[in-house]
Parts: C-alpha cells; structure tokens; sequence
C-alpha cells in the first residue's frame, strides 16, 4: 500500500445486527429498533491492518511503522453519527452540518496484540440513529507507562460539534519546568557574572558581593623574594596604613616596612578590554600588556565576545555539558598563568589574577578532575549566596540539577542558549532565538515555549456507509483490508453469497447490518530518519575561523571518520504547528513549534560511506497551510542533534568539544514534488476541497503518509555545526545537509547531506 506507515492502519467498522440468521420473506423492522429514540441495536465491527517497527525513539514498535511489531492497541475511542444532505458522502461542510446525531464514547476497544493482519476483528454492540449515513471515527494508541518521549502527548477534546473538536501536542515547558529553567539560568548566570568579572581590587557590598570589607588588591614587592613578607596582606593593614596607599584602581607604588612595593587594581574584564584594544585595527590605541596579561586578556575577549562568521553570529551554548567544557578550559588556561614566572611585574599581577579566577571557579566547580565535575548543588548555592549581592537560597529553590541542565525539563541541550551583555558585564540565558543569529534582522519568537513533544499516533475515519436489511454472523465479514476493499468481497466471498449489501446508503428501521466503506487511517504524519556518511574523511571550519578571528592562515583540521565518531541523540522539526482539527489539518496554529525528538536508543552511525544508521521514527501533525498555494507549500527545516566522540572540532562559529553536543541543519522542501499515490477509492484524505475531495498539495507531512528523510554528513557538513538549536524559521541558516526528494511510501527525501 501507499499509505502512510507503509501499511498504514487500514480499517473499516462494520455493524451487524443482533438478530435470527434466516432470512425473512418479508423484509421487516430490526426487531430492536427502538421507536422512542429512533435507534437500531447493531454490532460494531473494526478491521485494522497493522503497521508497526524496530527500536530507536519514537521506536518503529511505538508509531507502528513497519509490519514486524505488535500492534498497541487503541482507546479513548470515540464514533460519531452523522446524517448528511444526501447519501454516499463524508463529513467535509461544517458550514451545513457539523453537530453528530448521536456520539458515543467507546474507551479501549482494542488491546494490545488483539488484531493482527490475518485476524483483524473486533465487534461490540452499538445502537445506531434511523437516518446515520456516515460516521466519524477517533482513537488513540495507548500510552502504558511510556513516557511521553517515547510516544509522544497529545491533549484530545472530541466534541459532538466538529467545530469544536481539537488536537494539541503538549508542550515541553509546563509551568514548573519553566520555573525550575528561570531558576536554573539565574544560578548558572551568577556563577558565570562572577567568575568573568574576577579581579583583584576592593568589592563593594551592593556590586561585586555580599562582603563589604574585602579588599583583594594585589599590593607585592617585585622581583619576588622569598621572604615571608614579599607579598603583602593588604587586608591586614592597619587604617592608617591603608590610608596611605594609592587610592582604589590606581596603580603605582609605595612603601612599606622601609620596602618599595607595587600596588593597584585589576579586572579580568580590564585585560579583556586592553587585548580588545591591541587587537583592532588602530595602533594608536593600543596599551603594554605582558605575556602572561595578553593570554588572560585574549581569553577573557574570547569568552564574552562572539564574533561574526559569513554574515552570521552563533549564540554560546549554556548547557550544564557546554560549562563544564567551558569553564576547564578556564581553569586549565588560569592554572597554566599561575605557574608561569613572570617576565614584568604585570605578569606578577596576571599570576594573582589567575589565582583569584582559580578561587572563584572552585566555589562551583572541583577541580582535581578533568574536565571539571560540579560541586553538589548545596555549595553551589551557598557560594553565590556568599559572593553575589542580592541572592538568597529561596532565588534557588527549584533548581534540581546542573549538569543536565536542560535536558532534566525535557529540551535539547542546545535550547540552553547564553548571553553576554557588555554594557553591564553580566550573563543571562536566552528564552528566544534572534533570528539575527542566523542572518536575519529580529528578533525571533519565544522559543523555549515552542518545544513539544513528538504527536501520538491517532486514528482516523470519516465514511459514508454500506447498509443491508440482512444480517451476519461476525465470522462472514471481511477480515483483511484486501477484501474489506473489495466491492466484490460484499456480493459473494466471505459474505457467504449476500448479494443485499446497498453502497452509499443509510440506516433504516429494517437495516441488520452496517458497515463503513472507506477504511480507518492514521491522524498523524510520520518521519523516518536515518543518517549515513558519504565521506569516509570530514573537514571542520578551521581556517575561515582563524583567518576572521585572527587574520591567521591555517588548514582546516580533518576527522577521519570511525564507527562511534558522532552519534545520533535527537531530532528537531522546525515549522511545526501544535493543533489540528477534527480532520486533523492546522487549527489556527501557528508555524513556528519545534517538534524535538530526543530518545534515540541507537544512534550509532557506520564508518562505512553509504550505510544507514536504524531509523528513527517521529510523529508529527500533517503540514498542509491553506494560506500558501497548494503548488507552494512550505519547506521544513530540520536540526539532527549529535554528540562529538571523536575529537574537538571548529563548526560554524564555536567549537565544538570532544563529548559536546552539535548540530546540523537539512532543508526539506516539496517543491516540485507530485502528491503520492494512492487508492483514492479507499479514504477520503483531509484537506478536503468544497466539493469534499481531496486537496492533493505536495507538502512535507501529510496525514497517514510516511516522509522518508536521507541524511547524510559529507566531507563539509562539519562546517556547518552549530553549538545551540539553529533558528529553523529561518531561511538562512547554513545548511548541513542536502536533500534529493524521492516518493517512496509518502514523501521521501532520499539524499540530505549534512551541511550541505
């Protein structure tokens, strides 16, 4: 079959009457039609072809994608009867008729295992309205104790009005995870304010900390001896002692004990100005700075400014992962100064400098591994507590936990995006992503709000019906979907030679017997990804960010790739919308959620060019947008999410770390695609056009189809990388992949190479 899933779901409900098996003369009324409600007792009989998978995320078990897995049943069952205008129709004109004659709330009609392809039957009783000649069907898989994550969540509100009837994705960010983020952020931020702005001076209560006497000046006779009193304590000296000293941020020298002695205040973020300065393209500005002060000062300059690369800017990943990555090299970087013997006196003062960023780092961090591992939560608290003016542990009441900082809420790594502003020396986390970032001119949407879940797989059916005044027992009806789709399985074969069926009728006061003509689909879209290289050696961004950055001119660095040098960890659809409708089309939705899709059981990704990695399966709402031209539909932007096990790499704009995460971008776009093949006869597929038709528009998802996408990383894909989740609105992002579109069962993009 063409549909979705390969075998997509493909039923249909039959209801058979309870009745005498033989065949009256006579045609008369069904003995249980019940004149009072004008309804007739029937049995409901579901025929499904199964379609099931392998294991990877949303696994091939959880969206049925494949017919190797054990088909999970379905509840949360809903039929609808409706009588329309005229017979041989489905529901399409809300505007004419939109509120059912009768609903009926049918909970788990099927348990896990209960179907399969050559026994698909199930049969309950039902009293159908004289006059019903369609039916609207609605289910879901259950859940079980899976997790969201694994397959998926959706809010369902089924409605006697069709107009009322909707399908939401759940978000990502409930209430508390939001708070537990807001508070994370602002613990992860201070940690960061402080540490960038180290220095050695006087702190201020109400500015640098909570003390108000620390005075950290460095204040050392110079060349150092090793006299006890070589270093003086400036915090031990007396008033009239410290009177006599230069005053705050004025460097100079002065006595004492009858020595000379240097003495002064500095920053970290003075160094980071004076490399800044030395390094623009004015000589006349530029300042003495000693070995030792340039390499704290070009680390500083690096750390807080994040330089263009080909018209666009990458935003700093501030997931608990990336700090831990940033702040050793810190730390590494520090403890290397602090170990130098200096050449000047200012490198004595960049050795003290080191020392007190050491110190700072330690409060959070502990240092006798690397990389540097977080302090348990409680020393974190209290050390910005101590050090960080206006900070109590109740700002920080929610926070569960750093280093997972932000996948412990459900977001991609990369969602955890830092910011840093100049004018007032402080970090802050982002909520948004500019699309500036990305090459664009604003600001982008809230983006953190935007992350949902994978969709859940539904079920559904609109039909208009078969109808006849003889009855069956369950065993004559169709049984697989090849012979419930047969016209001519109702006049002989398993009808056991009935030839009373009517087409496109309705039910009567003397009907025995319906059944739905058209078959049951799924609601959802579903992606199929997998990735391969089509390059056994890959080229990082090395030299275009020496030679912006650094006027250098250097090679670019090559991974040669091995079977476990990246690997796969989830998947980001960009351009997704959150609610459909009764018909499962967008519901004043707008396009601009992200479906993340983050439990990859098997990402792993052969060294040999041209292997797949096992698929992952996503499931997703259909994508049509009746505000484009049905020739015209949008592209959808997707971002594979991956963790660096080979060695450190330089990506678009940042580096990428050994054990970090990246990604990389593919564009899928239907244009020119023609809509793919199907048994028209079969189903009625949403959109529907006025005259109840299917709209057939080329779009990337479309309802009961599968989208085969083809990712594949090529020798320049690495180039592309970002460290956070890219602006997938955007139509000029750098691109990782490129994508050759091919239908196979649904859309396929059969060609995406990474970066491309």
């Amino acid at each position: 079959m063409n549909k979705l899933f390969k075998s997509a779901l493909a039923g249909a409900v039959v209801v058979a009457a309870l009745a005498s098996c033989a065949r009256e003369a006579q045609v008369a009324d069904n003995p249980t039609y019940n004149r009072a409600d004008g309804t007739v007792k029937t049995q409901f009989v579901l025929n499904v072809s199964t379609a099931n998978t392998p294991s990877t995320k949303m696994s091939a078990a959880n969206t049925q994608a494949t017919t190797s897995e054990t088909f999970r049943g379905m509840e949360e069952v809903s039929l609808m009867a409706y009588e329309l205008g005229s017979n041989g129709s489905h529901l399409y004109d809300l505007a004419t008729l939109s509120e059912a004659k009768r609903s009926y709330s049918l909970g788990q009609l099927l348990s896990t295992g209960s179907i399969s392809e050559s026994n698909s039957r199930r049969v309950i009783e039902l009293a159908l309205p004289v006059g019903t000649n369609t039916l609207l069907f609605y289910g879901k898989a259950p859940k079980g104790a899976s997790s969201s994550d694994a397959v998926g969540s959706i809010t369902m509100n089924i409605d006697e009005d069709a107009n009322n009837t909707s399908f939401t994705i759940d978000p990502r960010m409930t209430a508390e995870n939001q708070t537990i983020f807001n508070e994370t952020a602002a613990l992860v931020s201070a940690c960061l304010t402080a540490l960038s702005n180290a220095g050695l001076k006087e702190y201020t209560a109400g500015v640098d900390g909570a003390a108000a006497d620390r005075d950290l000046r460095y204040a050392f006779y110079y060349p150092v001896t090793n006299e006890a009193t070589d270093v003086l304590d400036v915090s031990g000296m007396d008033a009239a002692q410290k009177a006599a000293l230069p005053a705050n941020g004025a460097a100079g020298t002065g006595t004492y004990a009858g020595k000379t002695f240097y003495i002064g205040s500095v920053t970290w973020p003075d160094l980071g100005e004076k490399y800044i300065l030395n390094n623009d393209a004015d000589p006349s500005n530029d300042v003495f700075m000693s070995p030792l002060e340039e390499i704290l000062g070009q680390a500083h300059a690096e750390l807080t400014n994040i330089r263009t690369m080909g018209g666009g800017v990458e935003l700093r990943a501030g997931s608990g992962g990336a700090l831990q990555y940033l702040v050793t090299d810190i730390f590494q970087l520090a403890q290397r100064v602090s170990n130098t013997t200096p050449s000047f006196w200012q490198g004595e003062v960049a050795i003290l400098l080191a020392r007190r960023i050491i110190d700072i780092l330690s409060t959070s961090f502990n240092t006798s591994t690397i990389p540097v591992i977080y302090r348990p939560l409680a020393t974190i608290k209290n050390a910005v507590v101590t050090n960080v003016y206006g900070t109590s542990l109740s700002n920080f009441s929610h926070v569960q936990d750093i280093a997972s900082f932000p996948a412990n809420i459900n977001l991609p790594m990369g969602a955890a995006i830092l910011n840093y502003t100049p004018a007032t020396k402080t970090w802050a986390y982002k909520t948004e992503i500019p699309s500036y970032g990305m090459g664009g001119g604003v600001s982008g949407t809230a983006l953190i709000s935007k992350y949902l879940f994978p969709a859940e797989l539904v079920y559904f059916g609109n039909s208009p019906v078969r109808v006849t005044d003889d009855s069956h027992e369950t065993n004559h009806y169709p049984y697989t979907v090849a012979t419930w789709d047969n016209d001519a399985t109702w006049a002989t074969g398993e009808l056991a030679g009935s030839t009373g069926w009517t087409k496109n009728g309705n039910v009567k006061s003397t009907t025995r017997s319906v059944a739905m003509q058209k078959d049951i689909n799924y609601g959802t879209s579903l992606l199929k990804t997998t990735v391969q290289y089509s390059a056994a050696t890959l080229e990082d961004n090395n030299a275009a960010i020496q030679l912006e950055r650094f006027g250098a001119t250097e090679a670019n660095n090559t991974i040669t790739v091995a079977d476990d040098s990246f690997e796969l960890t989830g998947i980001i659809i960009g351009g997704a919308i959150n609610t459909v409708g009764w018909n499962f089309v967008n519901k004043g939705s707008t396009y601009d959620y992200l479906v993340y899709d983050g439990v990859v059981e098997n990402g792993a990704i052969s060294k040999t060019v041209g292997t797949e990695s096992q698929p992952v399966y996503t499931l997703v709402w259909d994508n049509w947008n009746s505000a484009l031209a049905d020739d015209a539909q949008s592209p959808v932007y997707v971002a594979l999410e991956f963790t660096n096990n080979a060695k450190d790499f330089w990506g678009h704009a940042n580096k990428v770390r050994k054990g970090g995460t990246f990604y990389l971008t593919g564009k899928l776009d239907p244009a020119g695609m023609t809509f793919p093949t199907r048994t028209a006869t079969n189903y009625s597929l949403p959109p529907y056009a006025s005259d109840g038709s299917t709209i057939e528009a080329s779009r990337v998802f479309i309802q009961d189809f599968m989208t085969t996408a083809k990712f594949k990383i090529g020798a320049t894909s690495l180039q592309h990388a970002y460290v956070t989740v890219p602006d997938l609105r955007s139509s000029e992002i750098s691109l990782g992949l490129s994508v050759d579109i091919v239908w196979e069962t649904g859309l396929s993009f059969d060609d995406v190479v990474l970066g491309e």
